[in-house]
């Protein structure tokens, strides 16, 4: 009787930690997941105020007396590009395509934003100054969440990769995760994408 009792605990002792070792790396890449998908929330969010900043900024320069026409325009075509590319981001989650796109159009609405910025004309300036000390804010705000999602999308891509975990996305369907505008640099400016 004795050796039964052994022999059934020494099948099940595995089976058992088998299945916590199993529902521990699945509960540590679906929190990763979730990290992932708060923080690229976070990030659309951030990008949709930068462009607010943006349309408000050509708004106040496009007042002006002595307006920049030509760059005023630009940045309210880059703007509406960069609006469509973040919507088609969050209707097509992971999409490399739609990740690209995004980064180039957030690419043009900086570029277009910060030669408007550079056109002003030093005695129309002041009148752009509100807008302008939003946009600076806007850009410091997109940087940090810009590095909150980097660093979740590596984590989970790590997690992903590593041993055990490796089958269990594989079971359960956890694809490989990719940052919204690529990584980070110590500026506010735009780097170009790099997949995970």
């Amino acid at each position: 009787m004795k050796t039964l009792i052994l022999v059934v605990i020494f099948s099940v002792l595995p089976v058992f930690f088998l299945f916590v070792f199993t529902m521990s790396s699945f509960n540590l890449l679906n929190s990763s997941q979730r990290r992932v998908r708060r923080t690229l929330e976070m990030l659309a969010a951030a990008l949709r105020r930068r462009q607010a900043a943006a349309a408000r900024l050509a708004e106040a320069a496009g007042a002006l007396p002595d307006a920049p026409g030509a760059e005023v325009e630009a940045v309210r075509r880059a703007r509406e590009a960069a609006v469509a590319a973040i919507e088609k981001t969050e209707r097509h989650h992971g999409d490399d395509g739609a990740l690209d796109q995004a980064f180039e159009a957030e690419t043009k609405l900086v570029t277009a934003t910060e030669e408007l910025v550079r056109a002003l004309p030093p005695a129309s300036a002041e009148g752009a100054a509100e807008p302008r000390r939003e946009w600076d804010e806007a850009n410091q705000r997109v940087a940090c969440t810009r590095l909150d999602h980097f660093q979740a999308v590596a984590s989970y891509n790590r997690h992903r990769q590593r041993g055990w975990s490796r089958l269990i996305a594989g079971v359960f369907l956890f694809p490989p995760a990719r940052p919204l505008l690529g990584e980070p640099s110590s500026s506010t400016s735009v780097r170009p994408a790099a997949a995970s």
